[in-house]
């Protein structure tokens, strides 16, 4: 393990990129680490309000932040375009020239011409809060309360899986499949972990603790959800079809 002192203030968001390390700060900017020495390579300034969210199509560097922006750059850090959104970024997906982006008051989808500010709003909801999740051709996302997770098939039509109290994180499998259907990953702020069949809106597995939160959720390729918490770690769950193979964590 590796520890170094990113920012003076906290940091929003991480991102890996081959060899770079991208931190977001609530500072308004945000740097660029070697991931094989740890050093600095580069700080990028321009935002006027907190970094919320950084992604990466694979090509360029989204960042969202508080003001409602989203700035572009290279994966160099060299600055392309902004896209001003109105609300705050506090969710932000890439896909192709589609922008979708979500504060607490709702989703938006944009479709992004290739310059500042130039963009045509194709769908907005008025439902909607992050995290956001977005697969080819699912829309994962919470409802106002933070209760419900909304499963949208990027058509009029969408149902709703359960939450738990206050939902923190969301992850969806693109590629693995559950009795026909997609897990998603849900945990809360109560301690509980839950996996769902998200096409037949069923509970595949409930964990509850009355103990200290969990705080980041992530799934691996073999199907398992892992689950950070502060005071234990790292946990795992399995869903039923995977039960029978006993795969360490390591191996995923």
């Amino acid at each position: 393990m590796h520890e170094f002192k990113a920012h003076n203030y906290a940091v929003t968001d991480i991102l890996v990129v081959g060899n770079n390390i991208f931190t977001a700060c609530a500072d308004c900017t945000f740097s660029i680490w070697d991931a094989n020495t740890f050093e600095l390579k580069r700080g990028i300034e321009g935002h006027e309000e907190s970094i919320r969210k950084i992604i990466t199509d694979g090509k360029n560097v989204f960042a969202g932040d508080d003001k409602g922006e989203v700035r572009v750059y290279s994966l160099d850090g060299d600055f392309a375009k902004m896209y001003s959104m109105v609300e705050e970024v506090w969710g932000l997906h890439v896909e192709g020239s589609r922008l979708y982006t979500i504060r607490d008051r709702g989703l938006t989808i944009t479709e992004a011409k290739g310059e500042s500010n130039k963009f045509t709003v194709i769908s907005s909801t008025s439902e909607g809060r992050a995290p956001l999740y977005v697969t080819s051709d699912t829309l994962a996302y919470l409802d106002r309360t933070g209760m419900m997770v909304l499963i949208h098939d990027n058509t009029p039509s969408s149902y709703q899986l359960k939450g738990q109290l206050k939902t923190e994180s969301i992850s969806f499998q693109m590629n693995r499949k559950f009795k026909n259907g997609s897990m998603t990953s849900m945990l809360s702020k109560q301690g509980s972990q839950t996996l769902w069949n998200s096409q037949r809106k069923r509970l595949l597995i409930g964990r509850q603790r009355r103990t200290a939160s969990d705080s980041r959720l992530a799934d691996s390729r073999r199907g398992t959800a892992h689950f950070g918490r502060a005071d234990i770690g790292d946990r795992v769950l399995k869903p039923p079809d995977l039960r029978r193979n006993h795969h360490s964590p390591h191996d995923c």
